[in-house]
């Protein structure tokens, strides 16, 4: 008879939790934001397939928490059509939104590609470096020795798949646009995340 009590009583309850569940958990299912962020000039950029980092401010707002600011960055690469075959594999690629709609597609003949600055292997924070044993310039990664060529393209370490590209737009007078994306570290396949 208690148990059957205890039934009772959450199925009247139910209808009660349900809206203040639903509260809680919208941020975890809310669309993806597509909006483009500016991060600087390619005038900064003095030389091809050389990573030069760029760094902006977005503001995130999680759950019931108040507004943070978040310094992130990127990193952009002047690509050389060698470099842009690496990267696109003669494809565009396409970016999509949380229903499956495409919100923009990278040329694969664009001469800048935008890398996302966590490390695909725990999302640690990596720098383009002149290694002169390992044959020149690359991105490394400093915590677990995860290493990238200038098309993202895992050289050696634990890292799990190639860096993460970015959406990227330069307009006329040479501002480099982005929308931040986020990608799951430590997994093969990009589930996005942001």
């Amino acid at each position: 008879f208690a148990n059957m009590t205890h039934a009772i009583g959450g199925l009247i309850a139910l209808p009660l939790v349900f809206p203040v569940l639903k509260y809680l958990m919208k941020p975890m299912y809310a669309p993806f934001e597509n909006n483009w962020i500016s991060v600087g000039n390619i005038k900064k950029i003095k030389k091809d397939d050389s990573g030069v980092q760029f760094k902006f401010t977005r503001t995130f707002k999680e759950a019931f928490m108040p507004p943070q600011e978040v310094e992130k960055n990127i990193w952009v690469v002047k690509a050389t059509p060698k470099t842009q075959e690496a990267v696109y594999g003669g494809n565009d690629k396409k970016f999509m939104d949380h229903k499956g709609d495409v919100v923009w597609t990278n040329k694969h003949n664009a001469p800048y590609v935008a890398y996302s600055g966590k490390c695909p292997h725990l999302g640690c924070g990596y720098k383009w470096r002149n290694v002169k044993k390992l044959g020149g310039e690359m991105f490394l990664c400093p915590c677990h020795l995860s290493i990238y060529d200038a098309a993202g393209k895992v050289l050696d370490g634990p890292a799990p798949r190639a860096l993460d590209v970015l959406p990227i737009q330069v307009n006329a007078a040479g501002e480099i646009q982005i929308i931040d994306v986020e990608y799951k570290a430590g997994v093969n396949d990009q589930i996005r995340l942001l």
